[in-house]
């Protein structure tokens, strides 16, 4: 699989030195997808100023999200009080259940800017749960938004990042307004089944 990486970056000497990897891309024509639909709504933007500032809200993101506290992360046994959602299962509630079948479990998924489950495009999402983990190059596993009507998936390319417990993601462009399931597909290391989690909470799209 291809990476694509909007980051900071430096030329010199014919090679490109990346100064922090901010955002991963899975398919390169999302990016210039977004990019078109970025100059598409505004003539006077330049294809070379869409990327600038690509990078420049991903990096800013980032950093924002490594200085605040993961307050409404779910880890150990309970969620956070700062998070008021009694819908979350609890993790302990499943953890048994995870040691014989890592099946991925999604608790709460949320917009890194307004903490609901509203998004629009470029959006960037925090998803929690449990064994997140998955294989990138294999097309049949990562995230996946699920159209609650047409039960369409649409597959999420560009990552921000990937941890067991914890996985920022981008909202593509173009994605159509609506309700959709967010689902987890993530292949077992020693069957070679493919788990299905499921996110309890609607998200909705708007434009």
């Amino acid at each position: 699989m291809s990476s694509q990486y909007f980051s900071n970056q430096k030329k010199s000497e014919g090679r490109i030195h990346s100064d922090s990897v901010v955002v991963r891309s899975g398919n390169d024509r999302l990016q210039s997808d977004i990019i078109n639909l970025m100059m598409s709504r505004n003539d006077n933007i330049t294809r070379e100023q869409a990327i600038t500032l690509l990078e420049t809200y991903a990096s800013a993101f980032e950093k924002i999200l490594n200085q605040q506290p993961t307050s409404i992360a779910a880890r150990g046994v309970s969620v956070s009080s700062d998070y008021h959602d009694s819908n979350i299962p609890a993790i302990d509630h499943i953890e048994n259940y995870q040691k014989v079948s890592p099946i991925p479990v999604l608790t709460h998924c949320l917009n890194v800017v307004s903490h609901t489950q509203t998004v629009m495009w470029g959006c960037v999402v925090q998803l929690y749960g449990k064994h997140l983990s998955f294989d990138r190059s294999d097309e049949k596993q990562g995230i996946f938004m699920i159209e609650s009507q047409t039960r369409l998936p649409n597959k999420i390319h560009t990552l921000v990042r990937v941890k067991a417990e914890n996985i920022i993601f981008m909202i593509p462009g173009g994605l159509p307004p609506g309700n959709y399931n967010v689902e987890l597909r993530a292949r077992c290391p020693h069957s070679g089944d493919l788990h299905t989690g499921m996110l309890p909470d609607i998200i909705h799209v708007i434009i």
